[in-house]
């Protein structure tokens, strides 16, 4: 800023310089030509007068005869080569011109009124003086004029003014010439100096441009992510609140049911429908519980991918077998399709996750279907397996197709026939699929269906996997007479454990923390099974199970935990644990488990 008001200062000071030379140099061509005037009129005046002494001496000198008087004029006047003097008389009521330097009106006759006649009027008339007029060709002229006693004449000297204005029309034409010039180097100067100054604003003026459009474009964005924040939020909120309702229904049928198996005049047909009841309540809340884990493991970016080697067609079965009950009760058919070939249907990925992935599409698919069938199934295409699940359901409207697969969408959906769900499902299993490099889409029509597609890619391998679940429990292996610790904080996760291993054991040891595990070790060197929780008081299941490691590997150690969380089995298995087992716990996995490391040969 200071710069252009530095520039600005100096081109004030130039432009004043220039106006005022301007000025000086009008008003001195103004006063030349003013003294050149007054210089004109005294030369003519002179000329008049000295014309006038010259006649009067020829008048003494010559015979004083008029005629040869006018001879003699005629001979030796002179004004030069633009100016002109003229002699004349009165004659009667007009002037007559007798003797010109230029011969150009001798012998003419004028009026005495004429206006051209004006200055020898006055001459004739005794005056002597200087006039502006015109000559008898109108020509505009600087005229001196006077009488000649004795002889009654008079004499004019004249001049043209354009004569007199000539070197001053030069002068002009010189001085324009000079402006021109000075308004040239002006022009430059101000070129140079305001130029950059312009270059500098339009620079200026383009990046304001460009800032106002980031402004703008960061306006729409902080706009954009308001919107998005204030959908987060609203999504959430309906989410806790849809979170409230999921989680209480069962705990409504666990708790009603639980006080109405007190009863004590309850039969045996009625109790049984109550646990079953309670079971179902049960399953339904673990669901939600272990969807929001999975999805904050998601969003923290700790998930982990465990890759083994993974028997698809034993997925597919196994989940048809699964749902064929619920499909059933809602009189849906459920149709297991495209089963891959034996030397396909083994391969290299993560095997819970692409059961999750199944199990909510299968699941979703029941919920959304009142009448006609569900069909999955899977495909080997080049390097991937594609796998999909059909429906016959209420299908999803076009503008829902992308939204589904975020998170907490259903709970933002305002529909007077809304299931039951945490709205997760989708979101999962997107994320899923995604660490598994595959991808999902689907195609649906509104009231027609849905079919839901993935890839994944197809890494083959041929290591087998024992089937835990495949493991019969022989009736004449349960008696196992084992000594079992079971370490647990929880005095009702301690007492279920100890029902449901009472069968194999010859003695049960129970601890709270793990450093009464590690010590209950030291102290029974024969303990067969230990059930490590892990997490305890004062030590950890981990470090409880990497201190037994260092006196005792022979123990066998399963882990068991409540977190329910990808990678925990990977960190169990580094601390020295044999195997995991997963809060809470399912006994038959357990019998499986158990029979896995003691069963009799």
């Amino acid at each position: 800023m200071n710069k252009i008001f530095r520039h600005k200062k100096v081109i004030m000071l130039t432009g004043l310089m220039i106006f005022v030379t301007i000025f000086i140099a009008c008003v001195s061509i103004l006063l030349l030509y003013n003294n050149a005037q007054k210089g004109v009129s005294n030369r003519l005046i002179d000329i008049v007068q000295r014309e006038k002494s010259f006649t009067q001496s020829l008048l003494k000198d010559i015979d004083a005869n008029e005629s040869n008087i006018i001879e003699h004029l005629k001979t030796n006047i002179s004004l030069g080569l633009f100016g002109e003097i003229v002699y004349a008389k009165e004659k009667n009521d007009s002037i007559e011109f007798f003797i010109t330097s230029k011969l150009s009106i001798q012998n003419l006759k004028i009026s005495k009124n004429h206006i051209d006649a004006k200055p020898m009027q006055r001459a004739l008339g005794g005056e002597t003086g200087v006039l502006k007029s015109n000559d008898y060709a109108g020509i505009p002229v600087f005229t001196a004029y006077t009488f000649i006693e004795g002889l009654n004449w008079g004499i004019v000297a004249k001049i043209p003014i354009s004569e007199i204005n000539k070197p001053y029309k030069e002068a002009i034409i010189v001085l324009f010439v000079l402006v021109i010039l000075l308004i040239s180097i002006l022009s430059y100067f101000l070129s140079k100096t305001i130029n950059p100054i312009i270059d500098n604003l339009k620079n200026k003026g383009k990046e304001l441009v460009l800032k106002n459009k980031k402004l703008i474009q960061l306006i729409n964005e902080l706009s954009l992510a308001k919107e998005k924040v204030e959908e987060s939020d609203r999504l959430k909120s309906a989410f806790l609140a849809n979170m409230s309702h999921e989680i209480r229904t069962p705990m409504n049928g666990i708790l009603g049911f639980s006080s109405l198996l007190k009863e004590p005049k309850l039969t045996g047909q009625k109790q049984q429908k109550y646990i079953n009841i309670i079971e179902k309540s049960g399953a339904r809340m673990l669901n939600i519980i272990n969807d929001i884990i999975d999805i904050s493991k998601i969003e923290s970016g700790t998930m982990k991918v465990n890759m083994k080697a993974t028997n698809i067609n034993k997925q597919l079965n196994s989940i048809h077998t699964f749902f064929i009950p619920e499909s059933e009760n809602k009189n849906l058919d459920l149709v297991l399709k495209n089963r891959l070939s034996p030397k396909d249907t083994n391969i290299n990925t993560d095997s819970d996750k692409t059961y999750a992935i199944l199990v909510n599409l299968v699941k979703n698919a029941i919920k959304y279907t009142d009448k006609g069938s569900i069909e999955f199934g899977c495909t080997k295409h080049d390097d991937f397996l594609e796998f999909f699940v059909k429906d016959t359901g209420i299908g999803i409207p076009k503008n829902r197709q992308v939204a589904i697969f975020e998170r907490f969408i259903q709970a933002d959906i305002t529909d007077k026939m809304a299931r039951q769900g945490a709205g997760l499902g989708l979101s999962i299993s997107r994320a899923y699929i995604e660490m598994l490099c595959g991808k999902i889409w689907v195609v649906s029509e509104e009231g027609k269906g849905s079919t839901f597609y993935f890839s994944i890619p197809c890494n083959e391998t041929f290591k087998k996997e024992i089937d835990l679940e495949s493991i019969d429990v022989a009736e004449e292996s349960l008696n196992l007479d084992l000594k079992i610790l079971i370490a647990e904080d929880d005095e009702t996760s301690s007492q279920f454990i100890s029902i449901i291993l009472d069968k194999y054991a010859k003695e049960i040891i129970t601890v709270k923390n793990g450093t009464e595990t590690v010590e209950a070790c030291r102290l029974n060197s024969d303990i067969d099974l230990i059930l490590m929780d892990i997490q305890m008081p004062e030590l950890n299941g981990y470090e409880a199970s990497k201190q037994i490691r260092r006196f005792n590997n022979d123990v066998i150690i399963i882990a068991q935990t409540a977190f329910g969380l990808s990678g925990d089995r990977e960190k169990a298995l580094d601390s020295g644990c044999n195997e995991y087992i997963s809060k809470p716990i399912n006994e038959a996995k357990l019998d499986s488990l158990i029979q896995k490391y003691f069963r009799k040969q």
